[in-house]
């Protein structure tokens, strides 16, 4: 009886130290993902486009919905690609564009993945609200760093 006592004991004690593990690994992909994200708004205001397409693992897919009601993706192979959507982007946002600010953002893992919630906003010089709105990016690790793949809009 001691033997199974003791046994049990020990079991116990692995499935924990197994967990803690879990969750320390948990809280550190996280918290590479903030700063992931972080560092891509930066280089959005900067319009650094290499920088931002190097934050991606290819393909890359956006979805986004046409007059706000028509679902549509959209599909990059590679940084090209990529960049001239950025580009595309930046030269249709809101008149007056200055900046963006992370007003909230709260990850959760999905299998072998993460997923960003992040709702911002963006001013112009004189720190007038031009937008705010919600995305949500898809991360995964790709050669131990953590890239996004997919990037969608959602109602805020």
């Amino acid at each position: 009886m001691r033997r199974i006592t003791i046994a049990l004991l020990t079991l116990f004690a692995l499935l924990a130290s197994a967990s803690a593990n879990v969750m320390a690994n948990e809280g550190s992909d996280i918290a590479l993902i903030t700063k992931t994200y972080k560092a891509y708004v930066a280089d959005f205001i900067e319009g650094d486009i290499a920088a931002i397409t190097n934050k991606f693992t290819y393909p890359v897919t956006f979805k986004m919905k046409l007059l706000g009601i028509i679902p549509a993706h959209r599909t990059f192979t590679n940084e090209a690609e990529l960049a001239e959507q950025y580009r595309d982007m930046k030269a249709d946002i809101q008149e007056g564009y200055a900046y963006s600010t992370v007003d909230n953002i709260t990850i959760r893992r999905e299998e072998n993945t993460y997923v960003a919630d992040v709702l911002y906003s963006r001013f112009n010089a004189e720190d007038d609200l031009l937008f705010s709105g919600r995305g949500l990016y898809s991360f995964k690790d790709d050669d131990g760093q953590w890239k996004m793949f997919v990037v969608e809009q959602v109602e805020k």
